[in-house]
């Protein structure tokens, strides 16, 4: 009797402990967003989406100091079927829009409607600097051109530029708050 009841008693405890368990796994498939921010290795610069208010069609991606906007954070989801590293990165100010990788040298970078198009907006994220420190290239998906941006200064321009082994193209990410 007395082991018919330790048997029980285990797999009770045995069961109440799974249950929670296969509950968070469902929870977490279904939520992929993550909320970051995005700054430059070489300046500490944080990625910004160039508005005061809430991001549109063609709003600007520049680097600027910290101002604690959402202007100024990240929401990235690993979405891309089949594409390991690859990002859809939008801005929290408005999730409606992502950063857009087509473009040629040179050209600034931009958000655009997000419309999940593979060959457009997700971004390759490029493990530069090991995993305890963060550090990423972040490129288009034809590998050619890098996230760079072109100074300190509030309001530098980010554009997609071809790779230059310099920290101008490297970005930390971190935990937002």
């Amino acid at each position: 009797m007395k082991k018919l009841i330790t048997l029980v008693a285990s797999l009770l405890a045995v069961a109440l402990l799974t249950v929670p368990v296969f509950a968070a796994e469902n929870q977490s498939l279904a939520v992929d967003i993550t909320k970051i921010s995005i700054s430059n290795e070489a300046n500490n610069d944080l990625l910004n989406a160039a508005t005061e208010s809430s991001p549109v069609n063609g709003t600007r991606i520049t680097t600027w100091d910290n101002t604690g906007h959402a202007t100024q954070r990240w929401d990235y989801s690993e979405s891309v079927p089949g594409k390991p590293q690859h990002y859809w990165l939008k801005n929290s100010a408005n999730r409606s829009y992502a950063v857009t990788c087509y473009g040629t040298d040179g050209q600034q970078v931009t958000l655009q409607s997000f419309t999940r198009n593979m060959t457009t907006q997700p971004v390759k994220f490029i493990n530069e600097g090991g995993s305890s420190f963060n550090i990423y290239g972040l490129a288009n998906t034809t590998y050619i051109l890098a996230l760079t941006t072109t100074g300190s200064y509030n309001g530098a321009p980010v554009l997609w530029k071809g790779s230059n082994n310099q920290n101008n193209q490297l970005w930390v990410l971190g935990a937002w708050g």
